[in-house]
């Protein structure tokens, strides 16, 4: 992402448009275990070298993911010959390769963000396009920009409401010396609810946003409350430690 908004802004600069192209080769994890070994990596080798090929300085595509690609290009580049070409070169290397390719552009207008704001819009742009390639087709770098600045604003909105009223969920993970065998101490790990029930989705997005945000202070000390109140309620002589 840095070296790609690097890019785009390098183009910018010499008056020139980018765009940017995330491409989704559907079945390429599958085929990963249908092909003997060493195959699947000429398979990803000749999709970056195409991609690449189509790409700003020869050098802008990159893998998003197991299935997800991205690559920075001019304006004239054909995404549909793109995606002609990618699976051709994957049917050279294996013929059997039932493969599909879709692509979704984005235009970039960056005259008016920093390097770091095309950095973040472009990270966006990948994670909403690994979860819905159709997601981000049409929309411009600013734009996308907008609505992930709104989306955070509205997860941390929801977040700063979880930790008043500590509206989630402890769960206690025994740690064990491994010598004796017996309990340690106890672990305190997060589950945050869903629609109002308990949940067991990771909680690591969630977090690592707070982290980012610099709400995750907040969050602590409710951890600390609700694993403090557990013990109070629930203390015997016998209880472990827990750790939080």
């Amino acid at each position: 992402a840095a070296v790609a908004a690097d890019r785009v802004k390098s183009l910018q600069d010499a008056g020139q448009k980018a765009k940017v192209t995330m491409v989704n080769v559907a079945n390429l994890e599958k085929l990963r275990g249908e092909l003997p070994k060493g195959a699947h990596e000429n398979v990803l080798k000749v999709i970056g070298g195409v991609l690449n090929s189509y790409s700003v300085g020869g050098d802008t595509a990159g893998r998003v993911d197991e299935e997800n690609f991205s690559f920075v290009h001019g304006e004239n580049v054909d995404t549909t010959e793109v995606n002609r070409d990618l699976l051709a070169a994957a049917r050279q290397v294996h013929p059997a390769a039932q493969l599909e390719s879709k692509t979704s552009t984005i235009e970039a207008d960056p005259a008016a963000m920093t390097e770091d704001q095309i950095v973040k819009a472009l990270l966006y742009s990948m994670q909403s396009f690994s979860k819905n390639p159709g997601a981000i087709q049409g929309k411009s770098m600013s734009g996308l920009l907008e609505i992930r600045v709104a989306e955070t604003m509205k997860a941390v909105e929801t977040f700063q409401a979880i930790c008043r009223t500590r509206n989630f969920d402890l769960v206690y993970m025994p740690i064990c010396d491994l010598k004796t065998h017996q309990v340690h101490h106890f672990e305190a790990l997060t589950r945050f609810r869903e629609n109002g029930k308990k949940g067991n989705a990771s909680p690591y997005e969630m977090i690592v946003m707070a982290e980012e945000i610099g709400v995750i202070a907040e969050f602590d000390l409710a951890v600390a409350r609700k694993a403090i109140d557990f013990v109070a309620k629930n203390a015997t002589g016998a209880l472990p430690p827990i750790a939080v």
